[in-house]
């Protein structure tokens, strides 16, 4: 059960009760030991041209990663990266296992708990048959395991794909497959091939499932803006007066790049920037693309800027050899590293940057109201700034969003819960074009009507984020 949480006095998103959290080394103090962690280490980047953070879990799939004005505010944000990565598997999570949404559905009950997958967009035959495609497709009558999330909205109990619910899950770890597996099955392959876009975790569950909420709003956003292919509206550097997202824009500039910051925002009334690095110096790297979501315009600007300054200024380990191939033959775009490689080629300059041109607007003529009409809605409280979130999802037609309470005992032990937000129809992050997951999202194809994309068959261009 969602209940109210006093806000911060400095923060209508963040609990109150959480703000030890984020102290310098508190929990570096408790939580970093290289002998037996849970984590090992933390190091700092030097070559970074500001303070960027990392922190090191066993067995974890990434670093958590931090960028601030200070390395001792990095700090804790990047050891609670490292804990949103801990919330991709199910550690304590109950699963139905392989069962398919048919078999669901004649149940008592059934088609009102589970949410049919063709609603979280669907793979091409030809995706599928792809020797890079890593999923496969998915009917009404594909067994599959699901966890259990409740509706945002009334609270009752829904069914989700475990894959989506969990970015990290593997069949193989399931008790079926085990057993099969045992009999000379080969492995499962993934019905879904997710990322960790919507993975948060926060002070409080409220708190992680507002975040949550952002993230997938600036994922979204970012997707139909980059595949609609029109000119976004631009807000102009004069009119940015916040000191350290004026430092990156100088930072930028300095190796030879020019920061456009797009207004990406679409029907989900969320403030996204799309920061677009161009290269006015040399043709190679031509582009570097990143987005950044927030409460507060200003914090959602910083987001998209610690991002794409840093690939702006970074020394290449890759050259143009590595990424050239994928110019003649887009399915060779697999990994998350090849979207950006691709669009770092001058050959696919005039494709992402087919956004620009719009018209010039203030930073709070974008984003006009905000933060005030937020906070003025929340009253104080993380439950009522999530309820209005959710508000602006349901103004977009996405009314039906499942909570995944992912918080496990090590989230617990130190005053954190994690979440993941599963909404059916939304635009999902997918890395690789044969892993894009765009068919059959008719908000996404209502978008593309009359744009570029609107006259192609998915999966469209591969997109330009990092």
């Amino acid at each position: 059960a969602l209940r109210p949480r006093p806000a911060a006095a400095d923060n209508p998103g963040r609990a109150a009760a959480g703000a030890g959290l984020v102290r310098p080394g508190a929990l570096r103090s408790r939580l970093v030991d290289p002998r037996f962690g849970p984590v090992l280490a933390q190091q700092r980047e030097l070559l970074a041209p500001f303070a960027m953070s990392m922190a090191l879990q066993p067995d974890a799939v990434a670093l958590g990663y931090a960028r601030e004005t200070t390395f001792a505010r990095a700090d804790p944000i990047a050891i609670l990266e490292v804990y949103e990565r801990l919330s991709g598997f199910p550690h304590q999570a109950p699963l139905v296992e392989g069962v398919s949404y048919a078999e669901l559905v004649r149940t008592e009950g059934g088609a009102e708990v589970a949410i049919r997958p063709a609603e979280f967009g669907e793979y091409t035959e030809e995706q599928a048959a792809r020797p890079t495609a890593r999923i496969e497709r998915v009917t009404d009558d594909t067994p599959m395991d699901w966890a259990w999330g409740h509706d945002l909205a009334d609270g009752r109990p829904r069914l989700v794909p475990a894959e989506l619910a969990f970015f990290q899950y593997d069949y193989r770890y399931g008790r079926q497959q085990r057993a099969a597996r045992r009999h000379g099955a080969p492995p499962r392959r993934h019905l879904y091939q997710e990322s960790s876009s919507g993975c948060a975790v926060g002070s409080c569950l409220e708190e992680a499932a507002l975040y949550s909420l952002l993230e997938l709003a600036e994922r979204d956003a970012f997707l139909i803006s980059f595949h609609r292919a029109l000119p976004l509206p631009e807000i102009t550097h004069s009119s940015i007066t916040d000191p350290v997202a004026r430092g990156l824009l100088a930072t930028a500039a300095s190796r030879g790049f020019r920061v456009h910051l797009l207004r990406a925002t679409q029907d989900i009334d969320l403030p996204v920037v799309w920061a677009m690095a161009v290269n006015t110096r040399a043709p190679f790297p031509a582009t570097f693309s990143a987005a950044g979501s927030g409460i507060d315009p200003v914090s959602a600007l910083r987001g998209a800027l610690w991002e794409v300054t840093q690939m702006a200024t970074e020394r290449l380990t890759w050259d143009r050899s590595d990424a050239e191939p994928m110019l003649a033959d887009p399915w060779l775009v697999d990994e998350m590293d090849d979207h950006l490689r691709l669009y770092a080629l001058p050959e696919m300059k005039e494709r992402v940057t087919a956004v620009l041109g719009g018209p010039e607007m203030s930073l709070s003529e974008a984003f006009e109201g905000w933060p005030d009409r937020l906070e003025q809605a929340a009253g104080g409280d993380v439950l009522g700034a999530l309820d209005y979130v959710r508000g602006r999802y349901a103004d977009a037609g996405l009314d039906r969003i499942v909570l995944v309470d992912s918080t496990t005992r090590d989230h617990a032990d130190i005053g954190l819960a994690a979440a993941r937000a599963v909404v059916p129809g939304i635009v999902p992050m997918c890395f690789g074009q044969a892993q894009q997951r765009v068919a059959g999202l008719p908000r996404l194809e209502a978008a593309l009507v009359g744009t570029p994309s609107g006259k192609l068959s998915p999966p469209y261009d591969p997109h330009a984020f990092p």
